[in-house]
């Protein structure tokens, strides 16, 4: 099954927090190295004790 980017847009509409960003890459079924970099930074940032 695949998801529409409008329908991706939709679900990421539901999530019911305002800090959060969609982000997109055109990398096919794997994640591109930056994708793992821009969620790892994101982790340190939001998560930090």
């Amino acid at each position: 099954m695949k998801i529409t980017m409008d329908e991706a847009h939709v679900l990421f509409d539901r999530i019911p927090i305002s800090r959060k960003e969609f982000v997109e890459y055109d990398a096919g079924h794997e994640p591109p190295a930056e994708y793992v970099e821009k969620v790892t930074d994101w982790f340190v940032k939001e998560l930090k004790p």
